[in-house]
């Protein structure tokens, strides 16, 4: 009798200590996934241009770049009352680190009073995004007023504290590997 209550306190100290070494080789409870890597991209401030004009207060909101992943940049347009403004003539243009334009077009006001346009980056490198606005209201500017901001595309994984994305063998987890061998060896000895 002695003997079994050893075995039980014994087999319970080991499960104890080694109850998260599974968890630790599956990368932990809040492991590296792809949806803690989306949300480090979305907890990451954007970069915000603004500019005065006359009676016009321009906004653009310019979020990092992560490769593969669709990125919202948006354009408000506020007149003079802080109220926003939709009747403007804006374009988006994206260029690549080579000066190519893959995107110029005309924007049309969405249904929260903003311009806004998705951007999927398939390859890694710089991007040069900007909000051309050439008319506010019904007249056409002397000169088009340009926010633009060049990003260069993160890879996933890759956050503002730049996690590594490969696996990492660490002491807890060969010491937690160790422990449940034990146990297992330890434990197949009183079953037979």
């Amino acid at each position: 009798m002695k003997q079994n209550y050893v075995f039980f306190i014994t087999a319970l100290l080991l499960s104890t200590f080694s109850s998260g070494c599974m968890m630790f080789m599956h990368g932990g409870m809040m492991g590296d996934s792809h949806d803690s890597q989306s949300q480090n991209k979305h907890d990451m401030k954007p970069t915000v241009k603004e500019v005065t004009v006359g009676d016009y207060r321009i906004v653009a909101e310019f979020p990092h770049l992560m490769q593969h992943e669709e990125t919202n940049f948006t354009l408000k347009i506020f007149s003079s009352k802080d109220s926003l403004w939709t009747n403007a003539k804006v374009r988006i243009q994206v260029a690549n680190e080579n000066k190519e334009k893959l995107v110029d077009e005309i924007l049309s006001s969405s249904e929260k009073q903003m311009y806004d346009y998705q951007f999927i980056p398939h390859e890694k490198g710089k991007f040069t995004i900007s909000f051309v606005v050439e008319q506010l209201d019904e007249s056409l500017l002397k000169m088009p007023i340009t926010l633009s901001e060049t990003l260069e595309t993160m890879e996933m994984g890759e956050s503002h504290q730049n996690h590594s994305s490969g696996f990492e063998l660490t002491p807890t987890m060969v010491v937690g590997g160790v422990v449940m061998l034990a146990m297992m060896v330890v434990m197949m000895g009183r079953i037979f």
